[in-house]
């Protein structure tokens, strides 16, 4: 007990907020009654909290990201072509926190770009931008966590 006290004081503040981020999304996914869409934007953001809390093994880190950040941003192309999602954000018909949902999301998707572009360019050694990936990185996880808060808005009452 007192090795797992250690380890979890000697832990950075980012990593406890991810330790703390997983386990509000893990366990909202499972009380809540949401949607599959909502289950896949949950599983999204878990594998992109275990790739960053996983950043020092470039591999797995590599994968879980690559993975949380196609599976976003499948989910979105699926909620366009399925739902309608510009639609019916032009329509204007969703509430302050829905659309607060849509901003935080665009705006997480559009950080994922340059953030990817920088990260392989690091793993190729063809660039010395690493702070640069992980400033985008935290704003672009920072983002997606708090669009997922504001995808709760969508749950039925």
């Amino acid at each position: 007990m007192k090795r797992i006290a250690k380890k979890i004081r000697n832990l950075s503040v980012l990593d406890k907020a991810l330790i703390g981020s997983l386990g509000l999304v893990t366990t909202t996914a499972v009380i809540l009654p949401m949607s599959f869409y909502m289950h896949l934007a949950s599983l999204s953001l878990c594998l992109l909290s275990f790739g960053v809390l996983l950043r020092k093994n470039t591999r797995t880190h590599l994968g879980l990201m690559l993975s949380g950040v196609v599976l976003d941003l499948s989910l979105v192309l699926t909620l366009e072509s399925n739902r309608g999602a510009i639609d019916t954000v032009a329509s204007m018909e969703l509430s302050a926190l829905q659309m607060t949902h849509v901003g935080l999301a665009l705006l997480a998707v559009l950080t994922y770009l340059p953030t990817l572009i920088l990260g392989f360019l690091n793993l190729k050694k063809r660039s010395h931008q690493l702070n640069i990936h992980r400033l985008l990185g935290k704003l672009a996880f920072t983002l997606r966590f708090l669009s997922w808060i504001f995808m709760l808005s969508f749950l039925e009452k």
